[in-house]
């Protein structure tokens, strides 16, 4: 158990360095993107693409005449990017090596055309050796058509996405209101962060999100981070979904998860490799988790067939495999996403997943409602609502200083004449209007007990605040009202008080005190009334 809450509290400690990173991503951006405009643009005609030793491409494109507000759209993929109109340069994406990277990720280009430019040059220089820019597609827009466009081909998919995320964060929220340290609650906790994350990275790999967000070095970085987050969650929840022992390599799945992402972020950060030249290692730490999965919804299935839960994971294992995959390969390609079908898939799991979860939330909430009420019985009187004998000698056990404190001690008198001459029923009146009374009067100041059949006390905190005579004088006055207004029940209660002192063995001292003082006013009480109601 402790092994496991310090894996975790690493793996957070983890999570918010990573956080915090980027958030220092975006405030210090690395990428630059620069526009370049000039009173008389030139006009220039495509050539060819050429493809140079370092790896370099220059494309010379032709571009034909047309309304104002022309632009030249194109993919890059962790390229530096500069456009030329007849060698003067109009449009350059660069980047300033820092802690937070040295590519600018993968972005959409939108490059505004003059009215007379025809002729452009392209040139993509690849940030990583492995990727060479001979593949790009150039397309000419108009300005409000292509960004309807954007929204077209991508606003479904982004919808869904914002879903899932919004799904994992409601999961977390859930969790921090109602139910920490609840095993229930803790294993929806779970789900939470692993479908935030998921939500997180395949939102922010949406065409639509490139256009928005324009510093895209910044935006890989909560891709690869995301990723790299993800595996620790989604073994914990599975497992806990699935109510696995832990396994031999779950420990081993955790710790390389962790220390991978903690190595990769140490490289990233100086320079020496970047994270997509580590990118083997994090989908490494995926797989991992997938196979950790697969094998328990496999021991699940041998020990209690195949019921629900196994189905369930069974399914997830898909949707993971498949829509995950497929972006894993579109990100590592440097590709935008647009899988509307996979990722529909992935949210109608989590949407059922969450209606899963949240049906054990209400009943585990009804649970704990009857749990509690039952241990609110087991400490209360039912008849007067006061705190009972046991709740009493409780408070008594868990007291440590008793400092200050002050026990008032009441005693109903001739209840059992009471019950002799009117009845079992006006000896319950008996109880339960006395019972107010003390609550009226000792409830604002003190907690109130029934440790007996006609037996009640007030224990009062910091009593040397407290003028007790004064609240002993409301008593008595309530007390002569209900005997004027009442022409069956008399009540007169006893009374004794003592406060602890610091020369008292214990609290028993104190309580015997009160006693004393309680049947001198019985005596006294008893000459008043001469011994009867």
């Amino acid at each position: 158990m402790r092994n496991s809450k310090f894996y975790w509290g690493i793996y957070l400690g983890v999570a918010i360095l990573s956080f915090l990173y980027v958030i220092g991503s975006f405030m210090v951006p690395s990428t630059r993107v620069v526009e370049y405009y000039f009173d008389r643009p030139q006009e220039i005609e495509p050539t060819s693409r050429t493809i140079l030793d370092s790896g370099e491409v220059i494309y010379r494109l032709h571009v034909p005449m047309g309304e104002k507000g022309r632009t030249l759209e194109f993919l890059s993929s962790h390229q530096q990017v500069k456009v030329y109109a007849d060698d003067r340069l109009i449009y350059e994406v660069d980047v300033d090596p820092s802690i937070f990277g040295k590519t600018p990720g993968t972005q959409v280009n939108y490059v505004r055309l003059a009215d007379n430019d025809r002729v452009i040059r392209v040139e993509c220089t690849p940030i990583y050796s492995t990727m060479i820019a001979d593949n790009i597609s150039f397309r000419l827009s108009y300005g409000l058509e292509d960004m309807r466009n954007v929204l077209t081909t991508s606003l479904l998919v982004v919808v869904v996405c914002f879903c899932c995320l919004l799904s994992g964060v409601f999961c977390i929220f859930l969790y921090l209101v109602l139910g920490r340290g609840n095993k229930r609650f803790t294993t929806l906790c779970y789900f939470g962060m692993f479908v935030t994350l998921m939500g997180t990275w395949l939102i922010n790999e949406t065409k639509l999100m490139s256009a928005l967000i324009t510093n895209r070095g910044a935006a890989s970085l909560v891709s690869y981070l995301s990723i790299g987050l993800i595996p620790v969650p989604f073994v914990l929840f599975h497992r806990r979904f699935l109510n696995l022992k832990p396994m031999l390599f779950e420990k081993g799945i955790y710790a390389y998860s962790v220390v991978v992402l903690v190595v990769r972020l140490f490289l990233h950060m100086t320079g020496i490799m970047d994270f997509r030249m580590t990118n083997n290692f994090g989908l490494a730490a995926l797989i991992l988790s997938v196979l950790y999965v697969l094998i328990g919804t496999i021991i699940h299935t041998y020990q209690h067939g195949l019921d629900q839960a196994a189905a369930l994971c069974i399914f997830a294992i898909l949707a993971f495999i498949l829509t995950l995959g497929n972006n894993l390969i579109s990100f590592m390609a440097g590709r935008m996403q647009t899988d509307f079908a996979g990722r529909t898939v992935l949210l109608v799991y989590v949407l059922y997943m969450i209606v899963i979860s949240c049906k054990d939330v209400y009943k585990q909430l009804q649970e704990n409602e009857r749990m509690n009420f039952y241990k609110k019985l087991a400490v209360t009187d039912i008849m007067t609502g006061f705190r009972n004998r046991a709740a009493y000698e409780g408070w008594e056990k868990s007291i440590q200083d008793y400092e200050d404190i002050m026990y008032v001690l009441l005693d109903l008198n001739d209840l059992k004449q009471c019950n002799d001459n009117f009845g079992h029923n006006a000896g319950d009146v008996y109880i339960k209007d006395a019972a107010q009374i003390i609550k009226e009067v000792f409830g604002g100041i003190g907690e109130c007990y029934r440790i007996g059949g006609d037996e009640f006390c007030v224990t009062i905190i910091q009593s040397s605040q407290v003028d007790v005579e004064e609240y002993v004088a409301q008593l008595r006055e309530k007390e002569a009202e209900y005997n004027r207004n009442s022409t069956t029940v008399q009540i007169h209660m006893a009374l004794g008080y003592s406060a602890y002192r610091p020369y008292d063995e214990d609290f028993g001292r104190t309580r015997k005190r009160a006693d004393q003082e309680m049947y001198k006013n019985k005596a006294k009480l008893k000459e008043i009334y001469g011994g009867s109601l």
